[in-house]
């Protein structure tokens, strides 16, 4: 697998023209019912990991990691159950690695609604509490589970998060900007699907990271090794 992992179902990038089309359906969605049922919890803690925008970790690591994901992405919610936890306990917690979201659209429109509450979470330091817990209630792409509504919801259940706030927030021309931003870079570094990871040192600038499984040892040797001071391997 080179740099990424395909897109599922035969999903084709997402336009931003849809973006005032969302924001419309948002203010239709209405409040969140109180009967609907409690959302899941993501079972990694990232309790006094430092967050800012959309960075978790350190703003001085040595090593950074940009990770494009889609919040509709089954293989994003992998790298999160079985990768993510690994590098923050190694890395994250020690200083030794920041990691950089950015959303890059590549299954449907309701991806785009997700990427800029997300985004929205971000400008309070909540942007990898709320993803991670969107993840843990992944369903099926393109089915209508990721809407304001579930959105909502786990806005709610993040310890001093606005859900208010992060609604406003949507609308806002700096979530938008950083949305464009993302695709931009991610269009770039000519990126074929998600997750795509771009990784290097603070002294050596960023490279596309080529995996072959989404194992945590495929993301550890080449950390370790850029922290070695290292050259990393061809096609890692």
């Amino acid at each position: 697998m080179i740099g990424s992992f395909p897109t599922t179902g035969g999903s084709t990038r997402v336009g931003l023209w849809l973006v005032p089309v969302l924001l419309a359906l948002w203010t239709l969605a209405g409040p969140v019912s109180a009967s609907q049922a409690a959302v899941r919890r993501s079972s990694l803690s990232l309790a006094g990991v430092p967050q800012h925008d959309e960075v978790l970790g350190s703003p001085v690591a040595p090593v950074t990691m940009v990770y494009f994901g889609d919040p509709q992405c089954r293989f994003c919610r992998e790298w999160h159950t079985r990768v993510l936890p690994t590098l923050v306990r190694r890395y994250v917690r020690t200083g030794k690695l920041q990691i950089r979201w950015e959303g890059f659209s590549v299954i449907g429109p309701d991806s785009v609604t997700g990427e800029r509450f997300i985004l929205a979470a971000g400008l309070q330091d909540h942007l990898w509490d709320v993803l991670d817990d969107v993840l843990a209630n992944q369903e099926e792409e393109n089915s209508g589970w990721l809407g304001p509504p579930l959105l909502e919801q786990v806005g709610a259940s993040v310890p001093g998060f606005s859900v208010p706030q992060a609604i406003a927030a949507v609308r806002s021309r700096t979530v938008a900007d950083e949305l464009s931003a993302g695709e931009r870079l991610g269009r770039r570094w000519r990126l074929r699907g998600v997750p795509s990871i771009l990784l290097g040192h603070r002294k050596h600038g960023l490279r596309l990271l080529n995996v072959n499984a989404l194992t945590p040892a495929e993301f550890t040797h080449p950390i370790a090794r850029l922290l070695k001071g290292g050259p990393r391997r061809s096609g890692s």
